[in-house]
């Protein structure tokens, strides 16, 4: 089942690859913005106990932004 949906997307995308990249590029961005959401919390609740707690802030918010520049701009992401 999950051979014929793969095949499927694929041929999906060659018959409409400017929809299937801008849906790539979306779910991108989503995953990003939620990854650095849950990176920054992650990074506030460990602040007292670890001493590296800056490394997940800083990915955190590197996640958000890069998130950000994907829904703001998605054809320089989809370029990239």
């Amino acid at each position: 089942l999950r051979g014929l949906a793969a095949v499927c997307f694929g041929l999906a995308a060659f018959i409409w690859p400017d929809i299937t990249l801008t849906a790539l590029v979306l779910l991108f961005g989503a995953y990003a913005l939620t990854d650095g959401i849950f990176a920054v919390v992650a990074a506030v609740r460990a602040a007292g106990r670890d001493s590296r707690w800056w490394v997940l802030l800083l990915q955190g918010l590197l996640g958000i932004a890069i998130g950000l520049v994907t829904f703001f701009w998605p054809g320089i992401t989809a370029l990239a």
